[in-house]
Formats: structure tokens, sequence, C-alpha cells
């Protein structure tokens, strides 16, 4: 299968993923009592959401590099 025949979720699909699963990972290391973990990942979270809120095609080639085998 050709990467051209694949056919990728939307760019904001792909952002709101990408912020719930940072966002998760953010609420276990908080929990788990590393914070600096927590931080990190919240802020990436944050950008995540941000750049899918109001620009989501920026996401393309990260869209694209997460498909490619």
């Amino acid at each position: 299968m050709n990467m051209s025949e694949i056919e990728l979720p939307s760019n904001r699909k792909f952002g709101f993923f990408f912020t719930f699963v940072f966002a998760l990972a953010a609420a276990y290391f908080y929990y788990s009592a590393n914070v600096s973990w927590a931080y990190v990942l919240t802020a990436a979270a944050s950008i995540f959401l941000l750049v899918t809120l109001i620009k989501s095609d920026v996401l393309l080639p990260l869209n694209k590099q997460w498909l490619h085998d």
C-alpha cells in the first residue's frame, strides 16, 4: 500500500487526540508525584490544543509522519 493511498484523519482529530494523550500523561505524572514531567506534558497538551484550535493545518506533517510505516 502506497503512502498516497492511505487516508489520513483530519488534522483537528489528530490534534485533539494528542492533546488528550498529553493531558492524560500529565495527570498520571502529577498523581505519581513527578510534577516536573507533569508541567512539561501540560505545556505540550496546551500547545497542541492551541495549534489545533487556531491553525490545524500546521499539524499535517506530524499527522503524515504518525501514519508512516
